[in-house]
């Protein structure tokens, strides 16, 4: 399987989060417990929130068999199950590196440079994923930033300042081109909560209108909650760019 056929593969299961026969919208959350390891805080794959859900559930006593999709998707945020942006996007970024490299990208996430980098890499070994926020997914020591739209590729990340610099992140899951193989129209990912009109995780669209500018110079057909355009949360003077993790160049 290719990692785009991976990665596509896993998106499909978060837009169409299937529980007892029944599709349910998955809440956007956003809530770290670190002493609580058996918590997905905002960033398991589908498997681990339906594991979760059906354990709530039982403890609960919510009868998931009965609920209509919309109460399901109530009690998962009563409960704080749901995906987070870099939950999503670590995970889908994950998929699609397993396949292209074979490598989990726990194992190449970094929060620090050197010796404090591998220490805090030692004393949270233990399910990595959910240490890998926006700002360390999108940072200097795990990505490279790619200048213009005319390079941008598939697993690629949009780092985002929307209340501070780089609270946010997408990730790119489709590029169409034109004959001659340029970016006409980029498909990111992302879970996002109040600045946007469609809430938990969904995908969104850029038109290409210069393939050698950056992402501030694209048509972004997303709208935050008020009608403008999420272009208004890319913000390149605060650092926003695209961003290629090293393990993919």
């Amino acid at each position: 399987m290719s990692g785009y056929e991976a990665l596509h593969n896993l998106l499909d299961e978060y837009l169409h989060f299937v529980v007892e026969g029944k599709e349910v919208k998955v809440p956007y959350v956003l809530q770290f417990s670190i002493g609580d390891h058996s918590r997905t805080s905002g960033k398991g794959t589908p498997e681990m929130l339906r594991k979760e859900l059906l354990q709530d559930a039982r403890i609960e006593g919510f009868d998931l068999k009965k609920a209509q999709p919309k109460e399901i998707f109530a009690f998962m945020k009563q409960q704080r199950i749901g995906i987070e942006c870099s939950g999503l996007v670590f995970q889908l970024a994950n998929a699609y590196v397993k396949a292209e490299k074979g490598v989990d990208l726990s194992t190449e996430i970094y929060v620090y440079r050197g010796v404090l980098g591998r220490l805090e890499y030692l004393l949270r070994s233990s399910r990595r994923y959910r240490n890998a926020n926006a700002k360390t997914l999108t940072s200097d020591i795990n990505t490279v930033k790619i200048e213009k739209v005319r390079d941008i590729k598939v697993a690629d990340l949009i780092r985002m300042s929307t209340k501070r610099e780089a609270d946010h992140v997408l990730i790119v899951v489709d590029v169409k081109r034109d004959g001659e193989g340029v970016p006409v129209e980029i498909t990111y990912a992302h879970s996002s909560s109040v600045n946007t009109r469609k809430r938990g995780p969904h995908t969104g669209v850029i038109k290409v209108i210069d393939v050698n500018e950056g992402l501030e110079k694209q048509e972004w057909l997303e709208q935050t909650k008020t009608g403008e355009s999420y272009k208004k949360f890319f913000r390149p003077e605060k650092g926003d760019a695209i961003r290629r993790l090293k393990i993919l160049l």
